[in-house]
């Protein structure tokens, strides 16, 4: 009688990560060298110039009053990610037909980078009456982590109203960016498909450079939730019922970021373990970079 043979492949299919990092540090101002360069440093300090003093005309009397300019700290602090250790034991290390130690310091490095990158994103998003606009589009089933009930869609409408208002700050009409998760984007394009003579629109670029108004698209998985409040979500909660998705109009100039090099450790032959564990961490941090909130706009979505 035949024996039946079985073939197992000599690679595993790994693990799908958002490049969410690379996609955030192209967009967002990067101040990770001052980590460095002090040494040790768990706070970034940004001083914000004050108001400026305001213009006399037609003054006949002197000497004019004097003032000083009040300037404002606005500072974030960085926060330690850590992911292990996972262990991998010796027979694992012999006898599987794929490398799985690789396979799990990929793990390791894709998933801590994915979480820095939400908590940068994090970081940027505020909730402040007549700097963020509400979507407006038809009803759509909400998409937030635990999210029930329907939201309304982003339009081009929305992106525009956010536009507005940057305008209306003086923020640099360069390096604008939209940091949108996929289920918007995808609204968003649904909406620019047709013209009023049903003619197809096709925005400037590819998949992930799209230049809409000026304006870079950056599609993502995930970007930023917040609950029916307002109040941003943490990356990996659950979420509830009315939470809400939110895209992020940014300009680079008004976002900062710090983060730390990613330290992988593996401690081969660990005692008591009977193999190898493999951790890693990071410091990161992020925060918009004016106490003012100028040139970072939340679009939010609303209630259908």
């Amino acid at each position: 009688m035949a024996v039946q043979r079985e073939v197992w492949l000599n690679m595993i299919e790994q693990n799908l990560f958002d490049d969410l990092l690379t996609k955030v540090q192209g967009a967002l101002k990067d101040d990770s060298a001052f980590i460095y360069s002090g040494g040790g440093v768990t706070t970034i300090h940004i001083p914000n110039a004050g108001a400026p003093a305001s213009v006399t005309e037609g003054n006949t009397t002197y000497p004019v009053s004097t003032s000083e300019r009040t300037d404002a700290d606005n500072y974030y602090s960085l926060t330690n990610l850590e992911i292990g250790p996972i262990r991998v034991g010796w027979n694992n290390t012999k006898q599987l037909s794929y490398d799985k130690e690789e396979s799990v310091l990929n793990d390791n490095l894709q998933g801590l980078s994915l979480r820095a990158a939400r908590n940068i994103l994090n970081g940027q998003y505020h909730y402040t009456a007549g700097k963020y606009v509400a979507t407006t589009g038809a009803s759509e089933v909400g998409h937030a982590p635990g999210a029930t009930g329907n939201r309304k869609a982003f339009t081009a409408y929305d992106l525009e109203a956010a536009l507005a208002i940057m305008d209306k700050q003086s923020v640099p009409a360069n390096e604008r960016a939209l940091i949108i998760d996929s289920t918007m984007f995808w609204q968003l394009m649904n909406d620019l498909d047709f013209n009023a003579d049903r003619l197809p629109v096709q925005p400037i670029g590819g998949l992930g450079s799209i230049d809409l108004y000026g304006v870079k698209i950056i599609p993502v998985v995930n970007a930023v939730f917040a609950t029916a409040a307002g109040v941003v979500r943490a990356a990996g909660n659950a979420g509830a019922a009315t939470d809400q998705a939110v895209a992020l109009l940014l300009q680079k100039g008004c976002t900062s970021f710090g983060m730390s090099d990613i330290y992988a450790n593996v401690s081969d032959n660990a005692p008591g373990m009977f193999g190898n564990t493999y951790e890693a961490s990071v410091m990161v941090g992020g925060k918009y970079r004016r106490s003012d909130k100028y040139g970072i706009i939340p679009i939010i979505q609303a209630n259908a």
